[in-house]
Order: structure tokens, then C-alpha cells, then sequence
């Protein structure tokens, strides 16, 4: 070793030395302390009575000796830290010594801590933060373009530090408030918007935008004129920045490099190091297209089902009215001397009604269904004939279907109610005729299609499609095609519950509906009805109109409408019925109980209470097992999917019904 290591050495020693009699000389100090101590509390019980006049003494005594063991203390530490320092600095004095001579020699230089090379490397790197102190230092930006390129999340970089000189300028010419300042100058925010220098964007960036690389996105933000929300979010911005906000955010509608329409929320952040001249702005965008569209469908979904219960509830009122008004008009029309040309115009106008409250039933998808396998091929060569007819000459009803089209799942006579409508909204759009396209075909769907309720649909349908070549909606009419009570038809001429009626029925029978439509190329609505795995039944012997004739059998009638149930008795009366009335589930049960010959109960399916129509099945049997039933409703038939309709001792009988109906439910009950 050398002289200089040599000499350290010798110095820690000697203030190891130091410290090891301190500690002795401190420790002797404390050892004579504890034997004074220990030899007061042995005589304490001798002396206890001199305690009070040597305490004082004692107490001076023991303050000097603490003060000198401090002064000790200290004196030690003093050295031991002038020593170290000592050693130190004759450390340094000689690398640098050795430094200098090997720089003369040519021979690799020595830094302080002993590694060839350091010293000099720390020596340029000193001189080039000199030399470039407003340049990054480049491994840390080289990390931190890393982090900024790869980060999921779209950021955009900008400079704003014209944007803060102009502000500054403007508070300096004597404005005192510079958000009303910006509004009632707008030229001074394209001003400002065009000082932005914009030239960072990360890969996240580039993508949502849907721009080919960084350039193009840069030249776009550049050179495209902002639109207005962006730039109310923009004035925003830099007036909370200027009154000390470090962020600031807000939504704006967009457009991509290849001009699709987004939703954004851009947020503004200025980061600590560039607050005082706004030099760095990073702005972070999130796409929140998908998130609007998911909160504008729940709304549409809130008020579709809003109105759907009003709706339903009118429907239900409406229906009692229209079966009182019906039966007894029937009842007139039956008596001998009737005068026809009064009862017709009151049937006639009490079918309207009907279909009226069908429509309300069917959009607020709250009708009773009777699905059931259909052949939709063979459904719609038979309505053929009849959309010729109902159309007019100028109009050419053209069908076609796929080979092995499968059986469909849904009520026949709402479906041809369905493509009814859909041919009349079709002739409708073409006023000089034209042919409208039937086609029924097979559909499997794996999530592709997004329907009007945005759902992605994986299964096996039957789709059939209604298409003309008419106006066209635009996209604005097309938003709102499904709406109840809206139509483009002048006043009179339509009611609005079309489309909405033909989508209800689509969903509660488990189905789909997609409309397309383009202003003046025509419309296409497509109905993805459920494939059925069971084979299609034939038809039946058609319905005889005439209202068959009882033999007396004894009828209990279950009904709160008063009137409705006064009606009803009338009609099986008149068919040789014997007929007791109840008007809830509590009278009815106490009829049952007392009256053992009733055969079949026709109730209403909605009674005042906790208990319905068809709670009265489980207990009634229990009272007479051969009971049949028939339940009555203008309404939700909900209530009856519970039963076991394998026992078929029920039907559902919809309001208003004919007495013909009323007698051939209650006949195939009886059989």
C-alpha cells in the first residue's frame, strides 16, 4: 500500500483508540454514578430522617457530574469528526495527484471512487448538460417515447406555449373576463385553436382515428376546421387552464381520417414542469361511441316500455267497453224484428276497436299469442291472392323461397297481419305501383346482423322479407320508424302502430326485426321469426259463424266488469246456458262449494285482488275435478303460462269476442 493508504489507516486507528477511551472514561463516569446511587438507597432506612436537608446537596452534586461526562462526550465526537475530514481530504488530494500524472503520461485517467475512465465520463456529461441543458436527457426520453407508443390508451401531444402568450396579451389589453371575452369574439378562437402546435401521437392514437400513420393524423388535425363543440370544449379548456386548472375534460362528436362519425371525451392535462409556460399539453381521447349508443337504446328501451304499460292498460279498459258494446249489439241484432241498419254500423265500428286495441296490444307486446308450427311458404302463397286483390292492378306481389325453408314458431293470424301491414306501408311508398318482394328463406345466425335493438343474435330463424322499391326513409325517419303513434302519412290516413305493432309481435314471439332503408333506393324489413323443431299441423274445419245451441248445462261466470259480466250472462242465456255469476276468486269459490252441478267456469284471466283467473284452477278442482274452464281477457295472458296445458281443460277466449266464438269455446270445452 501506499503512504496515503497508509496514513488513513493510521487515523482510523487513532480515532478508534479515541473512541474506545471515551467510551472507558464515560463508562467509569456512569459505573461511579450507579455505586453513589446504590450506596444511598443501602442507607436509606438510616439516614431516612436526613433525606430532606441533604437532597439539595446531593441534587447539585449529580447536575455537575452529568455536565462533565457531556463535556467529555463531546470533546470525543469533535475529534473523531475532525479526523475523518482529515482523512477525507488527504484521500482526494491524492487521486487528483495521481490523475495528473497519468494525463501527462497519456495513461487512462483515475476518478475519486478508483474506476479508470468515471471521471472523465462524468466530465462530459457534465460539459454536454452544459452544453444542451434545454435538451431531454435521451435514455429518459428514449423511455418515455417507449411508454407513450405503446400505452392502449389514445394521447395526443401539444405545445400551447403561443396559445398562453396570446391570452396574456388579451388580459393585458384590459380584459377582466376572458371566457365572455372568447364568445363574443370568435375569430380570436380560431386564433387561438391554429396556435396549437400538435406534434405528438401515440399508436393508440393512430388507430382510432383510423389514419394510415402519424403524418396523416397530424396533417389532419391540422389542416380540417374544427367543429363547434370542439371548439366551445376547446375555449373551455383554456380558460380553466388559464385561471390555474392543471385538467380539464369534455365530450365532443369527431370524425375519423376516413370521416366515420365517433364520440370522444378528451381530456387536457398539463404537466407539472410545463404549467408556467404551457409549453407540453397531453391530451388523452377515449371513444365513447359505443357507451352513447348503449345509454340512447336503455332510454328508447325506458320509454318503449313506458308507453308500452299505458298502452296495455288502455287496451285492457278499452276492450270491456268494446265487449259490452259488441255483445249487446249482437243480442239486438238477434231478436226477432231486429233493425240491422243500426246494429251493423255499431259491429262494424266495434271491430275497428278491436284491431285498434290488437295493435296497442301487439306493440306493447302484451296480446295473447297462440304460437304454433307454421309453414311461412305455404302461409304466403295463400295471403298472395288476398295482397293482389287489397293492392290494386298497378302492383305485382312477387314471392320466392329457398328449398327446405323450416317450420317458423308464431301466431299465424298475427303474422299475415304482420306482412298485411308491411304491403300496404310498401304500396304506400310507391304512388305509381311497382312490385313488392316477398322472400322467405333460412337464417343462422352467429352474431353478424345488429338489429334494431342491437343485440347480437346467435341461432336458427325463418326469416321473411318484405321489400319495395319506394321513397326510402332517410336516417332520421328511420331512427324513429319504430315508434308508436309516429308516421310520415298525412293526417287520417294512418295511425302510427304499424311498424310498432308488427316489432311487438316480433319480440314476444322470440323473434327479431331488421330494418333497412335508404332515401329513395326503398326499404327492406326483415322478420327473424323462431324455427320450430316441431312439423306444421293442418288446419281445422273452418269456424261456423253461428252461435251454437247448450242443453242447459250450468255455467259459472267470473267477471269484476259488471257490465261485461251482465253482457256475457245475456249471450249464454240466449245459447240455453244456466248461468251463476261471481265477481272475484273469494265468491267464486263460495259458488263452487255450494253449487257441485256447475260444469265449466269462464272467468276474466285480471280479478280485483291478490289472486287471478287462473288461480282458481288448483282449488276448483279440488272441489270438482271434472271442471272445465274458460278464461276471458282484453289483456296479458301471462298469467296463464303457468298451467299444465297438457290437461286442456282451459282455453283463452280474447276480448271482445263474438257470441259465435263465445259458443264455440265454450262447446269445445264441454265436448
Amino acid at each position: 500500500m501506499e503512504r496515503v493508504e497508509l496514513a488513513i489507516i493510521g487515523l482510523l486507528g487513532c480515532v478508534a483508540t479515541a473512541a474506545l477511551v471515551g467510551s472507558v472514561l464515560v463508562g467509569a463516569e456512569l459505573a461511579t454514578l450507579a455505586q453513589a446511587a446504590g450506596e444511598f438507597l443501602a442507607s436509606a432506612d438510616d439516614e431516612a430522617k436526613s433525606i430532606s436537608q441533604n437532597l439539595p446537596r446531593w441534587g447539585a452534586e449529580l447536575a455537575s457530574q452529568l455536565e462533565e461526562t457531556r463535556q467529555k462526550v463531546q470533546w470525543i465526537a469533535a475529534v473523531f469528526i475532525l479526523v475523518v475530514v482529515a482523512a477525507i481530504f488527504l484521500a482526494f488530494q491524492e487521486r487528483r495527484r495521481r490523475s495528473l500524472a497519468a494525463a501527462e503520461k497519456g495513461l487512462p485517467q483515475e476518478s475519486a471512487l478508483g474506476a479508470p475512465g468515471i471521471a472523465a465520463e462524468q466530465g462530459r456529461d457534465r460539459h454536454s448538460k452544459v452544453q444542451g441543458s434545454n435538451q431531454p436527457d435521451e435514455s429518459s426520453e428514449r423511455h418515455y417515447r417507449e411508454l407513450f407508443e405503446e400505452l392502449p390508451l389514445p394521447i395526443l401531444e401539444e405545445g400551447w406555449s403561443k396559445v398562453k402568450v396570446i391570452l396574456d396579451e388579451i388580459v393585458a389589453g384590459g380584459c377582466s373576463d376572458l371566457r365572455k371575452y372568447l364568445i363574443d369574439h370568435p375569430d380570436e378562437m380560431g386564433r387561438l385553436y391554429d396556435a396549437a402546435d400538435r406534434f405528438g401521437v401515440s399508436e393508440a392514437a393512430i388507430r382510432l382515428y383510423r389514419a394510415k400513420d402519424k403524418e396523416e393524423l397530424i396533417a389532419t388535425m391540422v389542416e380540417d376546421v374544427a367543429g363547434e363543440d370542439e371548439l366551445i370544449g376547446y375555449r373551455d379548456t383554456i380558460v380553466a387552464f388559464y385561471h390555474g386548472a392543471t385538467t380539464f375534460q369534455y365530450e365532443s362528436d369527431e370524425l375519423t381520417c376516413d370521416y366515420l362519425p365517433i364520440k370522444t371525451r378528451i381530456r387536457f392535462s398539463l404537466p407539472p414542469k410545463h404549467r408556467e409556460d404551457w409549453s407540453r399539453v397531453l391530451v388523452t381521447v377515449e371513444d365513447i361511441t359505443e357507451v352513447r349508443m348503449a345509454e340512447a337504446r336503455l332510454r328508447q328501451a325506458q320509454k318503449m316500455e313506458a308507453v308500452g304499460q299505458l298502452t296495455g292498460g288502455i287496451a285492457h279498459d278499452f276492450n270491456n267497453l268494446l265487449s259490452v258494446i259488441q255483445g249487446n249489439a249482437e243480442l239486438l241484432a238477434g231478436k226477432p224484428g231486429a233493425d240491422y241498419s243500426c246494429t251493423d254500423p255499431i259491429l262494424r265500428a266495434t271491430a275497428r276497436g278491436s284491431n285498434l286495441t290488437q295493435h296497442l296490444l301487439a306493440f306493447s307486446r302484451q296480446q295473447a299469442l297462440r304460437p304454433e308450427p307454421i309453414d311461412v311458404n305455404q302461409l304466403v302463397r295463400g295471403l298472395r291472392a288476398i295482397l293482389e286483390r287489397a293492392l290494386g292492378e298497378t302492383f305485382e306481389v312477387v314471392s320466392s323461397s329457398s328449398e327446405g325453408v323450416w317450420p317458423a314458431l308464431a301466431d299465424a293470424n298475427q303474422l299475415e297481419n304482420a306482412l298485411l301491414n308491411l304491403a300496404i306501408n310498401a304500396r304506400d311508398a310507391m304512388p305509381r305501383g311497382g312490385a313488392i318482394t316477398i322472400r322467405c328463406s333460412n337464417a343462422h345466425l352467429a352474431g353478424e346482423i345488429e338489429f334494431e335493438t342491437a343485440e347480437k343474435v346467435h341461432g336458427d330463424f325463418v326469416l321473411v322479407e318484405v321489400e319495395d322499391a319506394g321513397f326510402g326513409m332517410s336516417e332520421e325517419i328511420r331512427a324513429k320508424a319504430l315508434e308508436p303513434f309516429f308516421t310520415t302519412k298525412d293526417v287520417g290516413k294512418g295511425s302510427g302502430l304499424g311498424l310498432a305493432m308488427i316489432f311487438g309481435f316480433i319480440q314476444q314471439s322470440g323473434g327479431h326485426l331488421r330494418l333497412e332503408s335508404e332515401e329513395g333506393k326503398g326499404t327492406c324489413v326483415g322478420l327473424y321469426l323462431p324455427r320450430s323443431l316441431n312439423a306444421v299441423v293442418s288446419d281445422g274445419e273452418d269456424r261456423s259463424s253461428a252461435a251454437a245451441q247448450g242443453q242447459a248445462q250450468v255455467i259459472l261466470v267470473v267477471e269484476d266488469d259488471s257490465d261485461v259480466r251482465a253482457m256475457t250472462t245475456n249471450m249464454l242465456k240466449d245459447m240455453n246456458y244456466e248461468v251463476l255469476e261471481a265477481f272475484d276468486y273469494a265468491s267464486a269459490i263460495e259458488v263452487l262449494s255450494r253449487e257441485p252441478a256447475v260444469e265449466l267456469v269462464l272467468s276474466d284471466v285480471v280479478l280485483p285482488g291478490e289472486k287471478n283467473g287462473p288461480s282458481l284452477v288448483g282449488e276448483a278442482l279440488d272441489l270438482n275435478e271434472n271442471l272445465k274452464f274458460v278464461f276471458m281477457s282484453g289483456y296479458l295472458a301471462s298469467e296463464i303460462e303457468g298451467l299444465d296445458s297438457s290437461q286442456e281443460n282451459f282455453i283463452l277466449l280474447r276480448k271482445p269476442f263474438h257470441q259465435a266464438e263465445l259458443a264455440e269455446a265454450i262447446q269445445g270445452r264441454l265436448a
